[in-house]
């Protein structure tokens, strides 16, 4: 309700010129679905107590943007059509301009931030700790989803073979499995990041290839939903940024299920809707993922010192607040991105 009502205002206000925003011959459904997961993502990260809602929500969101690459990586490539030529070349470029360089940007943007803090609130400053983070992948705050995503994608791209494609599967279960006890080490955290992210860009791959998203009834995938909620809630707080995933299957389960259920709903309900807004937060999704730590940190920053920090205080409705304010923000900037040269070369767009 919240989204029709912030896509109204928007479109009163902007008119047509939305239009200019939007590349033509997208998938809109796709476009939905990363626009709601990016949304429930900023909101997780302005709720402070955890509660069922977040649970659940921590139980996918993540994973499908991974599911969402391999549906458009079958979609686009037919990864085992030997008619089809990929330029590897070209893909790991642009991959590189959208993913990497932002994530190096917007990190150090962080460290600065971070660090000003430390200097002023007169605390150690952990310059030289970001730096390290940055450099070794593991990022700074939720930016740790940029190189895994990345890597994830690059792996995917060059594991060709069926047989490959298994034994990385299988190798990256295994991690699952024994990740209470490895995952102290910064780079076995990294490989398994990466390999839980294979997994589900391969379960996205198959959605796509055996037409799921189709084939599954809607009324179906509404029960599904629901019984993924309660799983989600038995098997308790998840993270693939932690490494902590409780029952490895019923993390898979729950996010692939919860995915492909979400997918469903939103081709033969929400799509029906023309709404721009969402187009547009799906379409820059990954502007959205690089940007939104930076600026919930100012935020909280600023409800701190100047309203006592009303927007923890009030809990719910400052949370959905605090998400509102974040998407304007967001908003204003991919405006400025689009009239602005730099910013664009900055999110690899031309």
């Amino acid at each position: 309700m919240l989204i029709f009502l912030f896509n109204y205002c928007w479109i009163v206000i902007r008119g047509k010129e939305s239009e200019i925003y939007m590349v033509k011959n997208r998938d809109k459904s796709i476009d939905y679905m990363k626009a709601i997961c990016i949304i429930l993502m900023i909101y997780t990260h302005t709720v402070v107590k955890d509660n069922m809602f977040k649970t659940y929500l921590f139980s996918f969101h993540i994973p499908a943007f991974f599911i969402v690459s391999g549906i458009l990586f079958e979609r686009k490539y037919k990864k085992n059509d030997k008619n089809i030529s990929i330029d590897y070349r070209y893909i790991i470029k642009k991959r590189i301009n959208q993913l990497m360089i932002p994530y190096l940007i917007f990190c150090l943007l962080l460290a600065l931030y971070f660090s000003f803090n430390q200097f002023i609130s007169g605390e150690k400053i952990l310059l030289v700790d970001y730096f390290i983070k940055i450099v070794t992948f593991q990022g700074i705050e939720s930016m740790w989803f940029i190189p895994v995503f990345f890597f994830s994608e690059l792996l995917f791209l060059y594991s060709n073979k069926k047989f490959v494609q298994s034994i990385i599967l299988i190798l990256s279960l295994i991690l699952m499995y024994f990740s209470p006890y490895i995952s102290d080490y910064w780079l076995i955290c990294l490989i398994i990041k990466i390999g839980v992210g294979y997994i589900f860009i391969f379960i996205g791959y198959s959605i796509s290839k055996f037409d799921l998203i189709n084939k599954l009834v809607s009324m179906v995938a509404v029960v599904l939903g629901i019984v993924c909620f309660c799983l989600a809630q038995y098997n308790g707080f998840v993270g693939l940024g932690s490494v902590d995933f409780e029952n490895i299957f019923l993390y898979l389960f729950n996010a692939s299920i919860t995915s492909l259920c979400l997918l469903v709903i939103i081709g033969n309900y929400i799509d029906k809707f023309n709404i721009s807004l969402l187009s547009l937060y799906g379409e820059n999704s990954i502007v959205l993922l690089c940007i939104n730590n930076l600026i919930i940190e100012i935020v909280r920053l600023i409800d701190y010192k100047v309203f006592n920090s009303f927007l923890i205080k009030t809990q719910h409705f400052g949370s959905l607040l605090f998400t509102v304010i974040i998407l304007f923000i967001c908003y204003i900037i991919i405006y400025l991105m689009n009239k602005v040269t730099v910013l664009k070369s900055v999110f690899g767009k031309r």
